[in-house]
């Protein structure tokens, strides 16, 4: 049976406050690409105006700038999938203590595939979002846990998807309400956030603070969720999963 909304919690916030430096360190990696991207461009743009005002024209539309444009956001993408890597297997490895270091040389291997289940279940869901709501929610609950097979178990792209289904068949109520509780606390941790954001006066606090909220939240979050995965698959053989999928092929 899998373990109730407030435990899920109290057990993520556990591992949450444990390893708290790792998990914002991780998450902080992307960041600091963004600004190195963004200082570059500030850095270049300056050095050409003080030549030719019209450098700068040709810095962002001309080949050389929409080249190094398309090269920097790949590099700022993939720092990003790479982050969200990192944090899966910090989790999952906790009991290993594993530092910044370690769970980013760990998830580099995996960001590709990360990146394939991520596009696979997007665009399925998308396409039932786009039929009506409800079919939508199911293949989001349904393919939910497709990320943490991959990193706990190594299943890949179609495999992963349908190991996740295969989790959540006969629990897709209890992920549901949980998905829900988890739901809840992000909307009202964000609508505070906002509602500060109207108290205060500061210029840009509510990027601002929104930024540093979806820092510190992100991690708990996932945390919680790979709970509800550890959770099932306590409760479950996982040789009955893919025998079944065996079975179907």
């Amino acid at each position: 049976m899998l373990l109730s909304p407030k435990i899920l919690l109290d057990q993520a916030w556990e591992i949450y406050k444990k390893r708290f430096m790792v998990f914002l360190g991780i998450m902080t990696l992307p960041v600091f690409v963004l600004l190195a991207i963004v200082a570059i461009f500030i850095t270049l743009a300056m050095i050409l105006l003080r030549f030719d005002s019209m450098s700068i024209f040709t810095l962002f539309l001309g080949p050389f700038g929409l080249g190094l444009m398309s090269v920097l956001t790949l590099v700022s993408f993939v720092s990003q999938l790479w982050s969200q890597v990192a944090l899966l297997y910090a989790i999952k490895d906790r009991e290993e203590n594993i530092g910044i270091k370690e769970s980013y040389h760990r998830g580099w291997g995996k960001i590709t595939s990360y990146f394939w289940i991520s596009f696979l279940s997007g665009f399925i869901i998308a396409g039932g979002a786009f039929l009506f709501f409800v079919p939508g929610l199911i293949l989001f609950i349904w393919f939910s846990l497709a990320s943490f097979v991959l990193i706990s178990e190594n299943k890949k792209g179609w495999s992963a998807l349908m190991a996740s289904k295969g989790y959540v068949r006969g629990n897709w109520w209890q992920l549901f309400w949980r998905f829900l509780f988890i739901g809840t606390i992000i909307w009202l941790f964000f609508y505070l956030i906002n509602v500060i954001s109207g108290l205060v006066t500061v210029l840009d606090i509510g990027d601002i603070l929104f930024c540093v909220g979806y820092l510190l939240l992100i991690p708990i979050v996932t945390i919680y969720l790979f709970l509800i995965y550890e959770s099932l698959k306590k409760t479950r053989n996982d040789d009955s999963v893919y025998q079944e999928l065996e079975r179907k092929k």
